[in-house]
């Protein structure tokens, strides 16, 4: 697997649609926009930690798969990569950020490694000014 084709792998994973299903959320309007807010913020953060991953030339392919969440698997299928997802309880909730927790990780090490922070403030620090005080207080904790 390439580089290329792991952050085509992301990207089409982390666009893909949620598939909320409205009868889940019968009588209940507000949990569904809550729940809707909650993909669309992932979705936002998951997109810029991917393009700061995207630039970087120096982030290997194997950074993003050592740093893969759990429940996240690569999988060769022909000349492309898909990212195979193991749902926990509901997956257009849950999926988004597990892209993000993998993203974030990539970037942690990044900072750590290649910028030379040296201490979970210093990682957090480059965070908030790479990626903005709120999506560094959601991914980089």
């Amino acid at each position: 697997m390439t580089r290329p084709q792991i952050i085509q792998a992301l990207h089409a994973f982390i666009e893909s649609r949620p598939g909320f299903d409205p009868a889940n959320y019968a009588g209940a309007p507000e949990a569904y926009r809550a729940d809707s807010r909650r993909a669309l913020c992932h979705l936002h953060d998951a997109r810029a930690m991917l393009k700061a991953i995207h630039w970087r030339d120096s982030i290997s392919a194997d950074d993003i798969l050592r740093a893969s969440h759990h429940r996240i698997d690569f999988v060769p299928a022909g000349n492309v990569v898909r990212v195979d997802y193991t749902t926990g309880q509901y997956y257009p909730t849950e999926y988004r950020a597990a892209a993000c927790a993998t993203l974030a990780a990539t970037l942690w090490h990044y900072f750590r490694e290649t910028c030379g922070a040296k201490t979970g403030d210093d990682i957090r620090r480059m965070a908030r000014m790479e990626l903005g005080r709120s999506l560094a207080g959601r991914w980089f904790r």
